[in-house]
């Protein structure tokens, strides 16, 4: 990981709108529902960039001259008596202009798009101050440009991706003294 003195101070605008509904039902349950759209413009935005794969992964903070993302979001709760159930969906879309300062060495602005889906599963259990939950996150491929050499040493952008993977994380959380003291002991990427 690499500082850099020359950076320069950001500059954004953003946008989002979004709805939100609660439906309750004679049984007690609720559904939560959320749909959220969003868009940032970044000027100078910093960004930890790849700038060597081999022999291993080296990273610097460096300004991204344009930064353009955009996001449809939405996500859904059931909570029935102790059970509570969470699904969301997010679809990003990622554009990024840099200019090396090189000949040919500005890279391409397209959007790059990527899929997120989270879902939440919790038992809570009131005698004993106890929440047992359980959470699994899917994020799908995702695309970046990194700055690089060609064979000629001069400096270029290549198209790098970064496969799809999923983690699941579980957790018991209990309360004790009236809710003063919480402890959490839990797992992370149970599915390695």
């Amino acid at each position: 990981l690499q500082g850099n003195a020359a950076l320069a101070p950001e500059q954004s605008t953003s946008y989002e709108i979004s709805s939100k509904n609660t439906t309750r039902f004679n049984s007690g349950a609720a559904l939560l529902n959320n749909l959220s759209v969003a868009y940032m413009e970044v000027d100078d935005r910093i960004s930890l960039v790849l700038t060597q794969l081999t022999p291993f992964q080296t990273y610097q903070y460096q300004n991204i001259d344009k930064y353009k993302m955009w996001n449809i979001s939405t996500s859904h709760q059931f909570a029935y008596e102790n059970w509570s159930a969470k699904v969301g969906l997010a679809y990003v879309g990622i554009s990024q202009k840099m200019d090396l300062g090189a000949e040919n060495s500005i890279s391409d602005d397209s959007y790059l798009y990527s899929l997120q889906v989270n879902t939440n599963l919790s038992y809570n259990v009131p005698k004993w101050n106890t929440l047992f939950s359980i959470y699994y996150k899917y994020n799908g491929k995702q695309q970046q440009y990194m700055a690089s050499s060609n064979s000629e040493n001069q400096s270029e952008f290549i198209l790098s991706e970064l496969e799809s993977y999923g983690w699941m994380d579980a957790s018991i959380r209990k309360s004790f003294f009236n809710t003063k003291l919480e402890v959490t002991a839990g797992a992370r990427n149970l599915l390695d």
